[in-house]
């Protein structure tokens, strides 16, 4: 019995979830993708989802690059969203058809993160084919319909893992589901060693923040527990990135902001240098109603989230808030 189990979730994943091997599709047609550094020892990989390729936030896939390593593969979290169907009612019939990319944000460390930057670094063009693992994990509740609060905390790269439940909410209020949303505020706390690392994400804050939806209130905070003061990024590319110095370049709005990250922080919310403690974010940002917290970070500050919500979970026994629940995304693969 136990190897007839294994072997149906062997050959499930491998002619379901491997894109290349799915039954549904055509057979070994490897997807494209595309490479950019970022400062910070980050990758941003974009990848066109395959035909029907469908996922939810929290999600992860494991990729394959066969140009990089023939048989390494890893699991990433899938920080973009997918386009609801509300949201796809007001874009034309060519977008709606356009194939959806999938973005990850790759911290690197040792092994495949290593060969992976190590690649990108040897060509000033950086693309390759991909297999896609996935998707796998995930938050089996409706999330947006179940709470009133929901807090978003990152540390470093966590913010991938933050990033789409605030773009999957905003996008369902954008399409008209604001109705159907029962989440009525979204609080973001992300903690970052410098302040360039906020690049990461910012193009994806910049759409957040340009929606301005009034049925969704929207809060920023962030916290630098390093280096709060970089050099400007100046110089515009025709590439809509920002270069200095022959170095990494970094993403950029067609604004060609050229500002401090630091400077550009302030536009989005609270900046604070230091570490957030824990205990203070949890008590301040639980509302009356239900709340949901979702974290995703170094292991400290997942131990320290977890026992700031234990502790506030006598506010519930006193009444004084609704429900209080917590989800911690892991990402020390």
């Amino acid at each position: 019995m136990t190897i007839a189990l294994w072997l149906a979730s062997y050959f499930a994943r491998m002619f379901w979830y491997t894109q290349p091997l799915n039954i549904g599709s055509r057979w070994l047609i490897s997807t494209p993708a595309s490479f950019l550094q970022l400062r910070g020892d980050m990758t941003r990989i974009e990848i066109t989802a395959p035909k029907g390729f469908t996922h939810t936030p929290a999600q992860h896939c494991f990729l394959r690059f066969p140009a990089i390593s023939l048989l390494d593969n890893h699991p990433f979290t899938i920080a973009s969203v997918q386009r609801s169907i509300d949201s796809a009612k007001n874009k034309t019939s060519a977008e709606v058809d356009s194939p959806q990319a999938l973005t990850f944000l790759v911290r690197t460390h040792a092994g495949f993160t290593h060969k992976l930057a190590a690649y990108c670094g040897s060509r000033p063009d950086s693309d390759a084919l991909a297999w896609i693992d996935g998707p796998y994990g995930g938050i089996g509740r409706p999330v947006d319909r179940l709470y009133d609060t929901l807090v978003l905390i990152a540390g470093g790269g966590g913010i991938s893992a933050c990033l789409p439940w605030l773009l999957y909410v905003t996008d369902k209020v954008r399409g008209g589901a604001g109705n159907a949303v029962k989440i009525k505020r979204i609080v973001l706390v992300w903690a970052m060693k410098e302040a360039e690392h906020f690049l990461w994400a910012e193009n994806e804050l910049d759409e957040v923040a340009a929606d301005g939806q009034s049925m969704v209130a929207i809060q920023m905070r962030f916290y630098i527990t390093g280096n709060a003061e970089p050099a400007a990024l100046t110089k515009p590319t025709e590439a809509g990135a920002t270069e200095k110095d022959g170095d990494v370049v970094e993403p950029v709005t067609s604004e060609g902001r050229s500002s401090s990250p630091s400077d550009r922080i302030t536009k989005f919310g609270e900046y604070t240098s230091g570490k957030p403690v824990m205990r203070e974010v949890v008590r301040d940002l639980v509302g009356q109603g239900k709340t949901l917290i979702i974290g995703c970070g170094p292991e400290g500050l997942r131990a320290d989230l977890a026992n700031a919500c234990a502790e506030e979970q006598v506010r519930v026994m006193k009444g004084e808030t609704q429900e209080l629940a917590m989800h911690l995304e892991v990402f020390g693969w």
